[in-house]
């Protein structure tokens, strides 16, 4: 995870000191330049707060690990009296956070994830590092996938700039609760 928060400080660097060698930015350029602090503070607060999870995990003597769905979609669940999944030819064994931070990839925008993150954890409560390494990945912006047409460029990085900003109240409203 340090690696992958690394790589992702060093793309940004990258990314804003070529946009600062042009003398007029493109509109995706612009967003981008308007949202670097965004940007460079969720990966400070990942980075910072990673120290923080690795010196909680290497007091633990045991990970939690259970069967992941690892295919999370919404069209493989059925909502009865309870929730059921289909289809679990690509489940797998780890950490519980990992389909909860799939799923918050996926459809953050969608949904309400507070509300989801609560009825979780009331049928299934995270431990306290499984929760913070939750915090930290969701923190992580992805690259910004660059095309040849300037509108999608610009679409591209307001959902990056928009999940950030969606993470950012998510943990602040659930680490302040």
């Amino acid at each position: 995870i340090t690696y992958k928060i690394n790589d992702r400080i060093n793309y940004y660097n990258n990314l804003i000191n070529i946009i600062e060698t042009h003398m007029f930015m493109s509109p995706s350029e612009y967003l981008i330049a308007r949202n670097i602090n965004k940007i460079f503070g969720a990966l400070e607060y990942s980075r910072r707060t990673i120290n923080e999870w690795y010196d909680l995990v290497k007091t633990r003597g045991k990970k939690r690990v259970v069967t992941l769905y690892n295919n999370i979609d919404l069209n493989h669940i059925i909502r009865n009296k309870d929730i059921y999944l289909l289809s679990w030819d690509k489940s797998k064994t780890g950490i519980p956070i990992y389909d909860l931070y799939d799923f918050y990839i996926k459809y953050s925008g969608l949904i309400d994830f507070k509300d989801l993150l609560k009825y979780y954890e009331d049928r299934y409560p995270l431990l306290e590092e499984e929760r913070l390494l939750f915090y930290i990945l969701i923190s992580i912006p992805n690259e910004i996938n660059f095309v040849n047409s300037e509108i999608d460029n610009c679409k591209n990085t307001k959902k990056i700039i928009d999940y950030l900003y969606r993470s950012e109240v998510l943990v602040s409203e659930t680490v302040n609760e």
